[in-house]
């Protein structure tokens, strides 16, 4: 847990990684230990080294939602989106109602372009979860699909959901971003970086802001949160 509060919210990385070594040190055969530390992995862009966490994880606790969609991530950030398809699937055949399965299978299916079965899949991701982050996913599939008013309506939806619930600012950028918004979407992301959000940590490898990377802001951002 130290090394969790040290990686998202201090963005103190090396202290993680430590603290992260320690746990797996104390209680090797943790299934939480590895899923995290694997999860840690993936933002500091090590993909073999996350993918061998998580499969220990899996290992010591096969039935965990939460492994399972941690992998699911790993294989979306590595560009391997055909493998992050195959295990939201899986996901999805476990437990047909486990709303992270279609929000991940949309994710991954909007980056290889399959738009119609993107916005079906986050549709019912929505319909599962009210969370900012399956609205946020369909406003950013809508957006690249060309389907701008749906888009729109998606940033509404998150900015009338702002205030009952905290909407990370982070998801409102992947709707700009979808609509090609550059600029409105880098001054979100500087807005999640100055509310340490968590979701921040991942800015290196996330493939929905692959189109800002050229970005000299987005270069400034990398380098104030310590990812390059």
């Amino acid at each position: 847990m130290l090394a969790m509060v040290n990686a998202f919210y201090e963005y103190d990385f090396a202290t993680a990684d430590a603290e992260f070594k320690r746990g797996v040190q104390l209680d090797p055969g943790s299934a939480s230990v590895h899923q995290w530390r694997g999860y840690f992995l993936i933002a500091m862009a090590k993909p073999q080294e996350a993918l061998d966490e998580l499969t220990k994880a899996r290992e010591y606790d096969p039935f965990s939602d939460t492994v399972s969609l941690l992998l699911s991530v790993r294989f979306l950030f590595s560009r391997q989106y055909n493998q992050a398809i195959k295990e939201s699937r899986k996901m999805i055949e476990a437990d047909p109602d486990f709303w992270w399965g279609y929000f991940l299978l949309g994710w991954a299916e909007t980056e290889t372009g399959k738009h119609s079965e993107a916005i079906e899949a986050l549709n019912r991701a929505t319909q599962l979860n009210s969370s900012p982050y399956p609205i946020a996913y369909l406003g950013y599939a809508n957006a690249r699909s060309g389907e701008k008013d749906k888009a729109l309506q998606a940033l509404e939806e998150l900015e009338q959901k702002s205030e009952q619930v905290y909407v990370p600012r982070y998801q409102i950028a992947a709707v700009y971003v979808g609509l090609g918004e550059k600029d409105k979407a880098l001054d979100s992301l500087q807005q999640s970086f100055s509310n340490r959000e968590e979701i921040i940590t991942f800015l290196k490898v996330d493939p929905t802001w692959d189109t800002l990377r050229s970005d000299s802001r987005f270069q400034d951002l990398l380098h104030r949160a310590g990812l390059n």
